[in-house]
């Protein structure tokens, strides 16, 4: 088994779930508008000022009060529209794009336009590019993008459309041009740190490393104190950076400041666990792998550490501990064996999606496996939701809205599940090779 296999192989998959953004198909136009329709039935005032509107929300949600939550948004949009560069808007933007509520958007840019409010225009232009770049709808978000480049490139909107147009260009393998269009925000816009961290990505796409880190300190000496998921992300895409340099102590202390609670704490206890294991200090590295594999939830933390804990063990170079080598080897195979049935599984349920009982165990189902992008999750569920509204819908409206939600839906499902048999092979294939490789040695 080649040593290099983590540093090579593991540590790509760690940066590229660290810069990973989700894509979606974009709905239909008829599916926000039902949504939309469907509360407004039953909105209800908020309790809480615009300005505590975000918190309000977040709330809500934590008490499982998701549809109160909708109801309260619903109420306050209309006036969040009137100024949608108000930073109570911006903190509520992840919510309105999440539930899909791109028509009351486009009517107030559309409005916006009409009275010549040019500057609600062109930042509305850039929510709604921002919402197909994030849904991965390329062509909807360039036309956005369009409407929004007559902005100052000074002004707010301008410089929002400057980072989009980089985001845009990025997803087309145009990295230098999004570089230049990153390089036009200044210290003083509160989109610097994003433009800075996107240069640091487009840097590392072109194995630049030097200037990746350049743009990631910038980006740190820049933030606030308090740790953030921001920064917890400087310091992922940091903590990579060095263990691809080979700069492993210096790696292990910056996987280390990741907070427990952040979404990239088990990425960063994998990314420690390389970096202990690039030291050869193997009962540490095997103690967090075998922690990564015992988690309830599976997930591509638990994929890697089911591989490198045998390769922890096959380092020693301790040929008493060979057989130890070869039983992790094989617990490797018959597991990566086991995910690639349920993804069988999972397949056979995909083919038939007419009733909601066969969504419900396709949901199941998907969500024993380990790549579950948020994407997929999110028309699994805007699936169930049509299940649940579909007696408020007219009747000629329900037959195509559920064709094009279910053809939506096993369009990127199939498309999830390729990308999960390719992992879970190529995590077979090398347990296999390392497992006869240790046999070798045993003999």
């Amino acid at each position: 088994m080649p040593k290099h296999f983590a540093k090579n192989t593991v540590i790509r998959i760690l940066l590229l779930l660290s810069l990973w953004a989700p894509n979606v198909l974009a709905a239909q136009n008829t599916w926000p508008e039902f949504v939309w329709a469907a509360q407004q039935t039953q909105l209800s005032p908020s309790p809480a000022g615009l300005n505590e509107l975000p918190q309000r929300i977040a709330l809500l949600i934590k008490q499982g009060k998701k549809t109160q939550a909708q109801a309260e948004l619903a109420a306050a949009l209309p006036a969040l529209l009137h100024t949608p560069q108000q930073p109570s808007f911006s903190a509520l933007q992840p919510w309105i794009f999440a539930w899909d509520w791109t028509h009351p958007l486009q009517q107030a840019q559309q409005a916006a336009v009409a009275a010549k409010q040019w500057d609600n225009a062109y930042w509305l232009a850039c929510v709604l590019a921002d919402y197909h770049l994030q849904n991965g709808d390329l062509t909807a978000a360039q036309n956005h993008l369009e409407q929004a480049s007559f902005a100052d490139d000074k002004s707010p909107a301008g410089e929002y459309a400057s980072v989009l147009q980089g985001v845009l260009l990025q997803k087309q393998k145009k990295h230098r041009a999004a570089a230049a269009r990153y390089e036009k925000i200044p210290p003083t816009s509160p989109l610097y740190l994003t433009a800075q961290i996107n240069l640091a990505s487009v840097n590392i796409r072109q194995d630049w490393w030097a200037d990746a880190i350049n743009y990631i300190q910038t980006a740190r000496s820049k933030q606030d104190k308090q740790q953030t998921e921001l920064g917890n992300h400087l310091l992922m895409t940091l903590g990579f950076i060095q263990l691809k340099s080979g700069f492993y102590r210096d790696a292990t202390a910056t996987f280390k400041q990741i907070t427990q609670q952040s979404q990239y704490a088990r990425r960063a206890a994998l990314g420690l666990g390389l970096s202990l294991l690039e030291q050869k200090k193997y009962p540490e590295a095997a103690r967090i792998f075998e922690h990564l594999k015992a988690a309830a939830t599976v997930d591509m933390a638990t994929v890697d550490s089911y591989f490198l804990v045998a390769v922890v063990a096959q380092n020693r170079q301790n040929t008493a501990q060979n057989q130890e080598t070869i039983a992790l080897y094989k617990n490797a195979i018959a597991w990566y064996e086991a995910q690639l049935l349920t993804l069988a599984q999972v397949r056979g349920l995909a083919l038939t999606l007419s009733q909601p009982q066969d969504l419900t165990r396709l949901k199941t189902a998907w969500e024993q496996l380990p790549l579950r992008p948020a994407h997929v999750q999110k028309l699994i569920e805007r699936q169930l939701e049509f299940w649940r509204w579909k007696v408020l819908l007219p009747a000629a409206v329900t037959p195509n809205l559920h064709a094009e939600l279910e053809r939506e839906l096993t369009d990127v499902l199939m498309q999830n599940l390729e990308e999960n048999h390719q992992a879970l092979t190529a995590y077979l294939s090398n347990s296999r090779y390392g497992l006869a490789n240790s046999y070798d040695k045993k003999h």
